[in-house]
């Protein structure tokens, strides 16, 4: 069984939902959106060729599943089921709810944050629900808990690293949620 996660690039006019089949968890996807932030950084004004808010939207996707892509091929795809830029998070959301551990990461370039939410039932849904549809904010670390105690400290390294690099790069990790879900 994987560990599947949405990654969700968005700004108030669009939604590019990216769908990660395994290793949906921070330790992998936070080093993966690290990468790509870094990334896009690196590209000069030249090879951005921003015309439009929605151009960096795209760069970041082309990015990240560049960056997802191992020798064993497309770790991240093109959600196509549920691809449309006017539904709500509560509805591209709903269809992983009841999958095991689900992870999802709402990412606005734009604002340069990125919210970390995740659902199953055994994890502490006392946290701010976004609708009724079961996925949670959390903190990154919440996942530690849930690993045996040999690998919480190196799992824990990982996650530390990953928010060292994205904080490095003047981006924020819940700490502007989405004040509409639109």
């Amino acid at each position: 069984m994987s560990t599947n996660g949405h990654i969700i690039f968005y700004d108030e006019h669009e939604k590019i939902t990216l769908y990660k089949h395994w290793d949906g968890y921070p330790t992998d996807t936070l080093e993966v959106i690290a990468k790509t932030i870094l990334e896009v950084n690196s590209l000069s004004d030249k090879d951005l060729r921003i015309e439009s808010q929605r151009d960096l939207l795209h760069i970041f996707t082309g990015k990240i599943i560049g960056v997802g892509t191992t020798k064993y091929g497309a770790g991240i795809k093109l959600d196509a089921k549920v691809h449309d830029s006017k539904s709500s998070f509560e509805d591209i959301l709903e269809s992983r709810v009841g999958r095991s551990d689900s992870w999802a990461y709402l990412i606005n370039p734009f604002l340069q944050n990125i919210n970390v939410l995740q659902t199953n039932g055994e994890f502490d849904h006392r946290q701010k629900k976004i609708g009724e549809k079961g996925f949670v904010y959390t903190n990154p670390f919440r996942y530690l808990a849930y690993l045996m105690e040999d690998y919480q400290e190196f799992e824990r390294k990982i996650i530390q690293a990953s928010l060292e690099k994205i904080e490095a790069l003047s981006w924020t990790v819940n700490e502007q949620k989405p004040s509409s879900l639109f």
